[in-house]
């Protein structure tokens, strides 16, 4: 898991401030403790991206991890900033969508996608979704 985390930047012409190196390692093998790596790694993918996003020059900085939200939090931090970006009507929309998109299984909330059937009209809200993730 070290390598997923240092071996990219310097193939992209990027280096790591030390301690955002380190922090990145650490919070990566506690976030996969128990449920195995296959579970941190998109975390993990989703962080480094929004890490490289706020280097500074080309370094990857500790301040730059922080500004992600870090491996736990990144993903709910983007998700919330593209909510927030979003008129109230749009905001109503997307979580109509969305829960078309999820179906919940069991009471421990426990989801499943099923086939996003019935989109029409939400290929705006698609398209900024996808706008937004890149």
């Amino acid at each position: 898991m070290r390598a997923a985390v240092e071996q990219p930047a310097p193939r992209a012409g990027l280096r790591w401030e030390e301690a955002c190196r380190s922090s990145c390692c650490v919070k990566l093998r506690y976030e996969h403790v128990g449920v195995g790596d296959a579970t941190a790694l998109p975390f993990l993918a989703h962080t480094l991206q929004q890490t490289r996003h706020r280097r500074r020059g080309a370094e990857l900085t500790f301040a730059g991890y922080q500004g992600s939200g870090g491996i736990r939090t990144s993903a709910v931090k983007s998700a919330e900033d593209i909510h927030n970006a979003f008129d109230a009507d749009d905001r109503n929309r997307l979580r109509g969508l969305l829960l078309r998109m999820v179906h919940l299984v069991d009471d421990d909330g426990r989801a499943v996608r099923r086939p996003p059937g019935g989109l029409d009209g939400a290929g705006d809200l698609l398209a900024r979704l996808a706008d937004a993730a890149s």
